[in-house]
C-alpha cells in the first residue's frame, strides 16, 4: 500500500512542531519494512512483474516497434508471412517439409569423401598421395608450351599485345603496332621531303684526303672557302707573271755572283751557297745554303723592294732542311717573298720560316705597319724533298699547302697583316746560323716558282 508520511512538511529546530520522537520513527521504519517486502514480491513475480507494453525497445532491423509488445506483435505478424525464404537453397540431411527449395545432400558425406558431417575424412584414392604424376605431367606440358612460345619467332605476340613504356612521351600510340604504325609515317614523310629532311650539319662524313671535316655543312663550307680563294687568285689577274727557276749552278760561287736562270744575287757572311750532289735531288742542279758559324748567314736574292703591295700570286719552291737542327748548331731557314737578305728579321711579306725554337714549319705574312701573323703548319721539319706552297688571293685569305695538301687551318685568314702599297718586299732564300759553330746547318731548294698577278 502507499506510505503515508509522519508529518507533511518537517521543520528544523527550534520549531518544535515536527518532533523526531518514538511514533515517527517506528513510522518510517514500518515504510521501509513495507517497502522491501513490495520489491521482494515484485522480483520474485515470474509472470506479471510488468505488462510487455510498459518495456522499452530500440528498433532493429524490419523491426519498428518501441516496447516490448508492439516487437513481439511485429516479429508475429512476419513469421505468420511465409517462413523462410523459399528464394534460397538449403543444404539438409534429409527432406524437411518446411522447406520447398532445400538440397537433401545425405546423412552423411558420399562421393570421396567419408565420415560424417562434422568430421570428413578423403577416400583412400586421394588420402596420403602426393598426386606427383599429376603435378609432374602438368608441369611439363606448362614447360612445352612456355619452350614453344620463347622459341617462336613469327608469332608469340601479336605487336597490338605488347604495351611500350614511351619515358620520353615520344608516341601517341600505348603498343607496339601502333608504335610502329607512327614511325613508319614518320619515315614516309622524311623520305618524302625533299626540302629539309635533314640539317647539313646532322650529316656525317668520312674524313678522306684533304677534307678533314665530319659533317657535311662544315665540308661544304670548306670546299666553297678553298675554293673561292684560288678562283679569287684567278678572276683578279689580267695576266701573269711567272718566275721560275731551277737554279743551273755548278761549284761554289763567290759573294756578288749571280747564280740560276733568273740571276739570284749572292751575298753572306760566310757558308757561300753550293750545288749538293745529284743524287741527293730529283735533278742536280740544286742551291744549299749552309752557314757554319754562329751569327754568319747565306742569302741569296732577287731583291727587297720588287714589289710593292701585294696581288694575288701563287708561289711554289721544292727542297727540305737537309741538315737539321739539333741542340749543339741550329739555323733559321726562310724561303719566299721578304724584305731582308742579309739575315734579319723581315717585317713585310710572305714567307716559309723554321727557327731553332721550332719543330714545325712556320708560314708568316707580315706587314711593316701592321705587324706579323705567324701560322704553325703543325708539319714536321725533316730533311725530305717536299712541295711547299702559298695561294694568296689578294684580298685577305691564304692557301698554304705541303705535298698539295692543305696544311692545318688553311685557308688562313690574314686580314691587316699583309704587305700593303708603302711596303716593299722581293723574292729571297735565307739561312741564318743562330745556334752553335761547329757544324753545318742547310738548306737546299731544288726549284723555285711565283706566277703573280696583275691585278685589275
Amino acid at each position: 500500500m502507499p506510505y503515508t508520511p509522519e508529518h507533511a512538511d518537517w521543520k528544523d529546530f527550534p520549531d518544535t512542531s515536527t518532533p523526531i520522537d518514538q511514533a515517527a520513527l517506528e513510522h518510517m521504519e514500518t515504510g521501509i519494512v513495507d517497502a522491501h517486502i513490495a520489491i521482494d514480491n515484485h522480483l520474485a513475480d515470474a509472470s506479471d512483474a510488468h505488462a510487455a507494453s510498459e518495456i522499452s525497445f530500440t528498433p532493429e532491423g524490419s523491426i519498428a516497434a518501441t516496447n516490448v509488445q508492439l516487437a513481439i506483435q511485429e516479429v508475429r505478424d512476419e513469421a505468420a508471412g511465409g517462413g523462410a525464404p523459399s528464394t534460397a537453397d538449403y543444404l539438409v540431411g534429409t527432406a524437411q517439409g518446411g522447406l520447398s527449395a532445400e538440397i537433401v545432400v545425405g546423412t552423411s558425406p558420399g562421393g570421396e569423401l567419408g565420415g560424417t558431417w562434422a568430421a570428413p575424412t578423403v577416400d583412400a584414392t586421394h588420402s596420403g598421395s602426393s598426386h606427383a604424376s599429376v603435378q609432374s605431367a602438368a608441369e611439363a606440358t606448362a614447360a612445352t608450351n612456355l619452350n614453344n612460345h620463347i622459341t617462336d619467332a613469327t608469332d608469340a605476340h601479336d605487336a597490338s599485345a605488347i604495351s611500350i613504356l614511351d619515358t620520353a612521351a615520344d608516341f601517341t600510340a600505348t603498343d607496339v603496332e601502333g608504335a610502329l604504325a607512327e614511325l613508319q609515317t614518320r619515315a614516309e614523310a622524311h623520305l618524302a621531303d625533299a626540302t629539309d629532311a635533314h640539317d647539313a650539319s646532322a650529316v656525317s662524313t668520312v674524313p678522306t684526303g684533304e677534307m678533314v671535316e665530319t659533317d657535311a655543312q662544315t665540308a661544304l663550307q670548306t670546299l666553297f672557302t678553298r675554293s673561292s680563294v684560288e678562283y679569287n687568285y684567278f678572276v683578279r689577274q689580267r695576266a701573269l707573271t711567272v718566275w721560275e727557276d731551277d737554279f743551273l749552278i755548278g761549284g761554289t760561287p763567290n759573294v756578288g755572283d749571280n747564280i740560276g736562270q733568273l740571276s739570284w744575287f749572292v751575298q753572306d757572311t760566310g757558308g757561300t751557297p753550293v750545288a749538293p750532289a745529284s743524287s741527293t735531288y730529283l735533278q742536280s742542279h740544286a742551291v744549299s745554303l749552309n752557314p757554319v758559324t754562329n751569327g754568319n748567314y747565306c742569302c741569296i736574292s732577287l731583291g727587297t723592294t720588287s714589289f710593292l703591295g701585294a696581288n694575288a700570286f701563287h708561289f711554289q719552291w721544292f727542297g727540305n732542311k737537309s741538315i737539321l737542327n739539333d741542340g749543339s748548331d741550329a739555323a733559321t731557314s726562310r724561303v719566299g717573298l721578304y724584305n731582308d737578305a742579309v739575315g734579319g728579321t723581315p717585317t713585310t711579306g710572305f714567307w716559309w720560316e723554321e727557327t731553332s725554337a721550332d719543330t714545325t714549319w712556320h708560314v708568316k705574312s707580315a706587314d711593316a705597319t701592321n705587324g706579323t701573323q705567324d701560322m704553325d703548319t703543325n708539319v714536321t721539319v725533316d730533311g725530305t724533298n717536299h712541295l711547299f706552297e702559298l695561294i694568296y688571293d689578294g684580298v685577305n685569305s691564304l692557301i698554304v699547302k705541303i705535298d698539295g695538301t692543305p696544311v692545318s687551318g688553311s685557308p688562313f685568314d690574314v686580314t691587316g697583316k699583309v704587305p700593303q702599297s708603302i711596303n716593299r718586299f722581293g723574292p729571297n732564300i735565307t739561312n741564318v746560323k743562330t745556334l752553335g759553330s761547329a757544324a753545318a746547318r742547310a738548306t737546299r731548294v731544288d726549284w723555285w716558282s711565283l706566277s703573280i698577278a696583275n691585278t685589275r
